[in-house]
């Protein structure tokens, strides 16, 4: 598996690829549901914090938007 210290934005559980799992995880966090083991990569859109608009960046990545 990754390194936990390696930065991939949107790779929330570090298991080295972005997907749908990551979102869910993203998403149950900002809820508070969730312990992120990756915060630096929750960061997705890079503004310093971990809120719904990376939850929405991330969905953008994922729907190949960006």
């Amino acid at each position: 598996f990754p390194s936990h210290d390696s930065r991939r934005a949107g790779d929330i559980n570090c298991d080295g690829r972005v997907s749908i799992t990551d979102l869910v995880i993203l998403s149950r966090s900002i809820e508070g549901l969730n312990i992120l083991k990756c915060t630096r990569n929750a960061d997705v859109n890079n503004d310093g914090l971990i809120d719904a608009q990376d939850a929405i960046k991330l969905q953008r990545i994922l729907a190949g938007l960006e």
